[in-house]
């Protein structure tokens, strides 16, 4: 809690050479690892976590054709886009 200095909530994520960055949408945290995104959406819900290929380094969410939103990775060579559906979904991409 940012007001009082309380934990509020703690979990382990990663490594050295897995995690890359949080970033925020909507009220929900999100962290971008190395081929990994997860979401921590707050008190009396479950996280998520998505294993996607390819493997990404850093990722956050940006407006794409139409006004659709995505998810924009960083990838070797380049970036990659994938629907935040993914967090939703029961499978890995």
């Amino acid at each position: 809690d940012g007001r009082t200095g309380e934990v509020v909530y703690a979990t382990t994520l990663g490594g050295l050479w897995t995690h890359n960055d949080f970033f925020t949408d909507g009220g929900v945290l999100y962290e971008a690892g190395t081929a990994s995104f997860r979401a921590f959406r707050g008190e009396g819900t479950e996280d998520t976590t998505v294993y996607a290929v390819p493997q990404s380094y850093g990722a956050g969410f940006a407006t794409g054709p139409g006004g659709r939103k995505l998810l924009i990775g960083g990838i070797e060579g380049g970036v990659y886009a994938w629907s935040p559906d993914i967090f939703d979904a029961p499978d890995s991409y």
